[in-house]
């Protein structure tokens, strides 16, 4: 279990998330599902990060029990949130069907932003579903937010259109939209695309066999996932770095980077990303095959116990 170090600065998130849950919760206690509605959809990628997506899965469903107190755009905002948190938590099942309704009530209303917005979820799952598919979808969103503009949202678009092309083993391709969401994302500060974006960047180079330019992304994507303590990204990337160490003939670090990544998971109760479980596998499967049973648990064990601040240590020298 990951054991989080007193810190000099407590991020402006987690002091203010007491605040957030209580009212969202008396939100629905006066039947003011409307709000509800609006808050999640204005702070999703908070709630993201916070480790909230159960909690807040929740509280949109039961804003949703009775849509006729609903308008036309809360109804809509209340869909993406839920399709958006959902596939947060991987539930595929769930986040498709809100996410299709988020597009047409979107439509309806002219509201291209968060069509977009809906698109890019929606494309991602279907990338995973299909080996040929998705990579449309993204692409126009992508499109979208770049007429509107929006670097926010072409951070976000970019970021998984790259991750879809991954999946599809189109690595050379996937890079300049992931380095063009990279840009974005530092633009407007987006330090959970960013992180996201550098950990993809890294698996690309990866793939590519250039170990020094994964390193790199994925060193920097620690930090970036460390700010606003988003430990489902950090996982990410500490799994990436464990597959690097694994083909530079490193196993010990590479299965406590794995180890590390695990210990991080546990502490907010999530398993590995959705589009991410083949390549974990793989990873564990090479290190346990380099190193043997006893050893290869040994490292796990140990990464397992590492505090945060012994986690960015690690990779800091690796």
């Amino acid at each position: 279990m990951l054991r989080r170090d007193p810190r000099p600065v407590i991020d402006q998130y987690h002091a203010d998330l007491p605040n957030i849950r209580a009212v969202l919760r008396w939100s629905l206690e006066v039947k003011e599902s409307g709000r509800v509605a609006r808050m999640a959809i204005a702070m999703w990628p908070f709630l993201w990060i916070a480790g909230l997506l159960s909690e807040s899965v929740e509280v949109v469903q039961q804003a949703l029990v009775d849509e006729t107190v609903l308008s036309a755009a809360e109804r809509a905002h209340a869909r993406l949130a839920l399709g958006l948190l959902s596939f947060g938590q991987g539930d595929y099942e769930r986040a498709t069907p809100a996410l299709e309704t988020a597009i047409d009530l979107y439509s309806q209303l002219g509201d291209l932003r968060h069509v977009a917005t809906a698109l890019v979820p929606l494309g991602l799952i279907q990338a995973v579903r299909d080996p040929n598919g998705g990579e449309d979808q993204l692409a126009r969103a992508a499109d979208t937010f770049r007429e509107l503009n929006d670097q926010w949202g072409l951070a976000f678009a970019s970021m998984n259109l790259g991750g879809a092309l991954l999946l599809h083993h189109r690595y050379r391709e996937a890079i300049p939209h992931l380095e063009e969401s990279v840009q974005h994302a530092r633009g407007v500060n987006a330090e959970l695309f960013l992180s996201n974006a550098l950990i993809n960047l890294g698996l690309a180079h990866l793939q590519l066999g250039d170990l020094e330019s994964a390193r790199e992304r994925l060193r920097e994507s620690v930090q970036h996932a460390a700010v606003p303590d988003n430990r489902e990204s950090l996982a990410r990337a500490l799994d990436a770095l464990a597959a690097v160490a694994a083909t530079a003939s490193d196993p010990e670090l590479g299965a406590t980077m794995l180890g590390a990544g695990e210990g991080v998971r546990s502490s907010i109760g999530v398993g590995a990303w959705m589009t991410d479980r083949m390549s974990h596998d793989e990873t564990a499967a090479r290190l346990r095959a380099q190193l043997g049973d006893p050893a290869y648990t040994t490292a796990i064990d140990r990464g397992r116990r590492l505090t945060l601040d012994e986690v960015l240590e690690l990779t800091a020298a690796d």
